[in-house]
């Protein structure tokens, strides 16, 4: 299902509130700045966007919810300047990684400088204190979570058995996580129901997942070659990929692993067509899932606009 042009401009309203307030620096040193301006970059914004279009899901004033918007921005994008740092990545799409320009040292420090700048920006919230201290346990737990992801992602590197429940932990910690914060908190500072807000966190963790699987699709197929990493870099550095999941590590013994979880029965998979097949199910089945979730929400705009991109070609062209 493909978003029209009324969907596109009000998602382009809100990225172009977004571009405008994450650009203001607050630092007056002129290196600071420009060590700030390169590692904000450009981007989707779709954590920044999902949190503005769910606040806009119970009210209209969604420009009271842009601290918050910029806050997440900020906070992921400290977790990808970590991140790739940890991988080694020297490009994150087209454009050089933030420690491949300014070094480890430099990289390690803006990221805590924007983590701290992100919950500085909380307080800026003009709205009860108890809805900004449960921004805060939302925001704390989110990145704790994405964290410890990141460290169990690390401990994986090298572990030649594949699980699809431990991977699946690990890409809902590590990506799920942040998509659960972004809709929840914009729910939460739009009036949702507690009911309400936790069907917007589940179909974050939902979209968060299945973009990471198919993220581990694109890795396999080459599609991400042009982007920053080499195929099958996942399985050359042994990091977490669901299609390793499904074969055998070294491509010719055939292996079985038990799933627990989905539905999905314990099955061998020997070839790579078959493990992109239960790749794609799951993909499908997460799609679905969120799918079903959008429709216990309000009728509105901005929740036709989400039900959109629940479908696979708009969650990895336009969101997460």
């Amino acid at each position: 299902m493909r978003l029209n042009i009324p969907d596109l401009l009000r998602l382009y309203q809100y990225k172009k509130a977004i571009d405008r307030a994450i650009k203001a620096v607050p630092w007056d040193d002129p290196l600071t700045a420009k060590m700030y301006y390169y590692a904000i970059g450009s981007g989707h914004r779709s954590r920044s966007i999902a949190a503005l279009l769910s606040y806009n899901l119970f009210s209209n004033d969604w420009k009271r919810a842009i601290p918050a918007a910029k806050a997440i921005e900020l906070g992921h994008k400290a977790s990808l300047i970590h991140d790739d740092l940890i991988d080694g990545d020297k490009y994150r799409g087209r454009k050089p990684t933030f420690h491949s320009i300014y070094g480890s040292e430099a990289s390690v420090i803006m990221g805590d400088l924007l983590m701290g700048t992100a919950f500085e920006l909380l307080d800026t919230l003009k709205f009860s204190c108890q809805t900004k201290l449960d921004c805060y346990k939302i925001f704390s737990n989110a990145f704790r979570v994405s964290a410890y992801g990141e460290l169990k992602d690390i401990n994986f590197k090298g572990n030649t058995s594949f699980d699809l429940n431990t991977i699946l932990e690990i890409h809902y910690w590590k990506t799920g996580k942040l998509g659960e914060l972004a809709l929840k908190v914009g729910g939460l500072l739009g009036g949702g129901s507690v009911e309400e807000v936790d069907y917007l966190g589940q179909i974050g963790k939902k979209l968060g997942v299945t973009f990471q699987i198919i993220n581990d699709i694109n890795n396999w197929t080459g599609y991400e070659i042009k982007n920053k990493r080499y195929i099958k870099s996942d399985v050359n550095n042994c990091r977490p990929n669901i299609i390793s999941c499904f074969q055998s590590f070294n491509s010719l013994d055939t292996a079985t692993y038990t799933i627990s979880s989905h539905d999905h029965n314990t099955l061998p998979y020997n070839s790579n067509y078959e493990a992109f097949e239960k790749a794609n199910a799951l993909v499908e089945q997460f799609c679905q899932e969120a799918r079903n979730l959008t429709k216990k929400l309000p009728p509105s705009h901005p929740r036709n606009i989400l039900y959109k991109l629940t479908f696979r070609n708009n969650i990895f062209s336009n969101f997460f």
